[in-house]
């Protein structure tokens, strides 16, 4: 799994996290968190009575695919301008305000059940836009979990054609 993705959930959940928190950010059931802590050696600590997972062996456990076939094709400079890592900050007071509505509902990261309910738009579209590298995601067994920010320049790009 790319490091860089790992600091970017790290800095946004911390080093140590509870399963319902893991539950919640990355949409994965609750028994199928705790199933791993017992199957899996993954560093653990007691804190407040609670145990909390170390965040990094988690990551590593669920041995995380992304999506490579975005990498794999050729991007035109304007492309690559896209869909870069480090342009999915907002540009302009409409996109600060996107930003901020994607993250309220839809946190840091979603699946495409709830950009349906939000957007209205069908799965087979966002399916679709997933397999062209629109969107970056990451592959858990048959699950696809769509990194939020990573919405935006697809938005930018929608916004543009209007």
């Amino acid at each position: 799994m790319d490091e860089r993705l790992i600091e970017m959930i790290q800095k946004n959940l911390g080093e140590y996290v509870s399963a319902k928190k893991i539950h919640e950010t990355l949409g994965i059931s609750l028994s199928f968190v705790y199933s791993l802590l017992e199957n899996e050696k993954i560093k653990t600590r007691e804190r407040y009575g609670r145990k909390e997972i170390e965040l990094n062996s988690f990551l590593k456990t669920l041995n995380l695919g992304s999506n490579i076939k975005a990498v794999e094709k050729y991007y035109s400079k304007a492309d690559f301008d896209l869909n870069n890592f480090y342009n999915w900050g907002p540009q302009n007071e409409i996109e600060r305000y996107l930003e901020r509505l994607l993250l309220d509902e839809l946190s840091y990261f979603t699946c495409v059940k709830e950009l349906v309910k939000l957007t209205g738009v069908s799965k087979s579209t966002w399916h679709e836009i997933m397999e062209q590298g629109g969107i970056l995601y990451l592959t858990i067994h048959t699950r696809k979990i769509i990194v939020t920010q990573s919405l935006l320049p697809y938005f930018r790009e929608a916004m543009a054609k209007t």
